[in-house]
């Protein structure tokens, strides 16, 4: 599985507001659904442009073994925490979804994964501190994957380190929140792994 390629800032600004309506979000997050949908549709491109001005979306992807109840990790160099594979949207990336595989693959090191999320598991919106930049929030729109842990991995330039974490012994050094929502992200995974095994 690899990612496809670029298409016209258009044509992508309309992929993306169909990417974020496919979210299945839970009931009590519908106004946060709306809110970036809303965003989307007042920024346009510039909005899936990391120059196109200090709030924009971002993509990313939690891996699991989803059988293992484990996740990959990689201890992020500039932040100096664990977190999930993910980055800004770049003009060859034709989706979101196309942007969070690319940064899961260059950032894990791995060459494929065994299942990636048709739709979003989960958007999450967040301050960034002033080593980010220009930088001030991203709206992250985040995928799933599942793969092999006996997979090879290693660390791109951006991370400290890559590894395998047991959902209950998570690293110390992880972004603040990802251990309150890693349960509900494999929940998401997994549910969406089985419908989407359903449908095949």
């Amino acid at each position: 599985m690899t990612p496809t390629g670029g298409s016209a800032p258009g044509a992508r600004t309309q992929l993306a507001a169909r990417e974020l309506r496919s979210w299945p979000a839970p009931a009590d997050r519908i106004d946060e659904q709306a809110a970036a949908r809303a965003f989307l549709a007042s920024a346009g491109a510039a909005a899936l442009d990391r120059d196109g001005g200090p709030e924009h979306f971002t993509a990313s992807c939690v891996v699991f073994d989803l059988d293992a109840r484990r996740v990959l990790l990689h201890h992020h160099r500039k932040a100096d925490a664990w977190g999930q594979f993910g980055g800004h949207i770049e003009a060859a990336d034709s989706s979101l979804r196309a942007a969070a595989l690319r940064e899961c693959l260059e950032e894990s090191g791995l060459t494929r994964v065994d299942w990636f999320s048709p739709a979003p598991i989960d958007l999450h919106v967040h301050g960034l501190p002033a080593a980010f930049g220009a930088c001030r929030v991203h709206r992250d729109v985040v995928y799933g994957a599942s793969v092999d842990a006996a997979a090879p991995v290693s660390a791109s330039d951006e991370s400290l380190a890559v590894a395998w974490f047991d959902l209950e012994e998570l690293p110390e050094n992880i972004l603040p929140d990802l251990p309150g929502r890693l349960p509900g992200l494999f929940e998401a995974a997994h549910s969406a792994r089985t419908v989407d095994a359903g449908r095949s």
